[in-house]
């Protein structure tokens, strides 16, 4: 790396080409619905800031840091309002240049993920879409702490995530009753952009940052092709994959 920074440095809000180093930077892929909530609420600036601590830890220092954030940014309309939130913080926020005191030695980028990374003019919009009904069907169970078990409405839930009025001959159905918002292309975007990266020569540090198992073959399959990537989550819970991916040379990191 052409810049070494030191432990202490400050965050400075400057113009693209102000110093910065030229090299390959690091890039990480954030399932941002899967943080939790407390972690969102932090601001991306916070959150930038534990990833940034999470790529040194994985021994990565890249003059160039790349965060792209993955959900359902699109309904039927335009912009969500997360989506337009987001943007609007992504505006006033970025790009972020570290400095040690006396140069810039990271710059840093941030995004909403709407295309792919290597095809930025296919769009994908309405990725956030609203369904009918329940979304999956539930298993009720009253438990024996229930303190008033004969009107109790857990087996009416569940009733309901069948499709059907608890009450018999109702002609109402969860499709009248319910809606529910659902994602759609937001975990294949990323795998997609993970295979994208790991094609690339050489192949960039890449981060991804989720809790969801869903990752797994694609960081696994990145890593086989000796890509270098690391799999960060907001929890050290072990997962139950965490020893294949180990084998195959997959740094798990914590947020």
């Amino acid at each position: 790396m052409c810049c070494k920074p030191t432990p202490c440095y400050a965050w400075l809000l400057l113009s693209p080409g102000q110093g910065e180093c030229v090299s390959a930077g690091a890039f990480v892929l954030v399932d941002y619905d899967n943080l939790p909530q407390s972690v969102r609420a932090a601001g991306l600036a916070t959150l930038v800031r534990r990833i940034e601590s999470s790529v040194l830890g994985a021994a990565v220092n890249p003059t160039e840091l790349h965060v792209r954030l993955y959900g359902g940014w699109y309904n039927v309309t335009g912009l969500t309002n997360a989506g337009t939130l987001l943007t609007q913080e992504i505006g006033a926020t970025f790009p972020i240049m570290i400095s040690d005191g006396t140069r810039i030695t990271r710059r840093v980028t941030c995004e909403i993920a709407t295309s792919l990374i290597d095809s930025k003019g296919d769009l994908f919009l309405f990725t956030m879409r609203e369904r009918r009904g329940m979304r999956s069907l539930l298993k009720a169970n009253v438990p024996p702490h229930c303190i008033d078990p004969a009107v109790c409405t857990i087996l009416a839930v569940g009733s309901w995530s069948s499709g059907a009025c608890p009450n018999s001959g109702c002609p109402v159905s969860a499709a009248d009753s319910f809606t529910y918002s659902e994602q759609k292309l937001t975990d294949t975007l990323l795998c997609a952009d993970v295979f994208a990266l790991s094609r690339r020569s050489p192949a960039p540090p890449t981060f991804v940052l989720s809790n969801d198992d869903d990752m797994t073959p694609a960081i696994l399959l990145a890593a086989k092709a000796g890509a270098p990537i690391s799999h960060i989550r907001s929890s050290p819970s072990p997962k139950f994959y965490d020893g294949m991916l180990r084998q195959n040379n997959v740094q798990i990191l914590v947020l």
